[in-house]
């Protein structure tokens, strides 16, 4: 038989268990949540920066730079920028150079026309964000892509960079 103390000591413990859990869920979620704006932010200010590029160094060179894998335009945690011309072709990626041709019709695992999507952002609003799904790099299954388009004044150019959301 357990006494009463003993039993007030075994619901005690659990309930500790229990609260340490939940501690540790909402400290994770907090965290992530905190990773997530960081990486909105850093990845907002990375084009806003290669913009700037486009306007003090020129379209021509700014196109080379921002296909360049080890360019100034990228950050760990798999940010970085690239290009498209406002009628969906590719004109600069560091990593992917299957993408630098025309694209319009390219669409995500949900049917999105993703790329037609970045230029109603760049052409409507200027700039402004825009999600779709994506294979991380050496994985198989589509995940939530956010990324920032922004449109190079003066230029028929976008430019963009994104995160996963995991």
């Amino acid at each position: 038989m357990i006494s009463s103390a003993s039993a007030d000591q075994h619901i005690e413990e659990k309930s500790m268990k229990t609260l340490a859990l939940v501690l540790f869920a909402v400290l994770f979620l907090v965290g992530s949540v905190g990773a997530t704006a960081d990486q909105e932010n850093d990845a907002k200010e990375l084009v806003q920066k290669a913009v700037q590029f486009f306007s003090e160094k020129g379209k021509d060179y700014a196109l080379k730079v921002v296909g360049t894998s080890n360019g100034p335009f990228r950050k760990d945690g798999g940010l970085y920028v690239f290009a498209f011309a406002l009628v969906g072709t590719g004109l600069a990626h560091p990593y992917n150079r299957n993408l630098l041709s025309p694209q319009w019709n390219l669409q995500d695992v949900k049917g999105k026309y993703f790329i037609r999507d970045f230029v109603a952002v760049a052409k409507e609003k200027g700039s402004g964000w825009s999600d779709y799904y994506w294979n991380k790099p050496g994985e198989t299954k589509p995940v939530l892509k956010k990324t920032y388009i922004m449109r190079v004044p003066g230029e028929e150019i976008l430019l963009g960079c994104g995160y996963y959301v995991e």
